[in-house]
């Protein structure tokens, strides 16, 4: 793979919005394979997590520790755990007798 460096510095930036997370991380992936690798990068909400696991990876792993954080939290059985936490959380203070604030 060739790197292509410019004159000019070049970022990386990745918005949120839940499911967009998993497709900036394939253009991350897709550039990255291209020679495109930034200069600095940075995100926002899901896009942080994105740019935490990308900073926080020796690049050879970059991309591999990408597709397995969002095979995990696409998988039923993340949805479904995600699901029953929440649940707990707002049903928990009733059951236990506990009222709201």
């Amino acid at each position: 793979m060739t790197i292509s460096r410019h004159s000019q510095n070049s970022a990386f930036v990745f918005q949120g919005g839940g499911a967009l997370g998993a497709y900036l991380a394939g253009v991350y992936q897709a550039l990255t394979e291209a020679g495109h690798l930034p200069d600095q990068i940075a995100g926002i909400s899901i896009g942080a997590i994105n740019t935490a696991i990308i900073v926080g990876n020796p690049p050879a792993a970059r991309i591999e520790e990408l597709r397995a954080f969002w095979n995990m939290v696409s998988s039923r059985v993340a949805a479904s755990a995600l699901f029953h936490s929440m649940a707990f959380t707002l049903l928990a203070p009733q059951a236990l007798g506990i009222g709201w604030a």
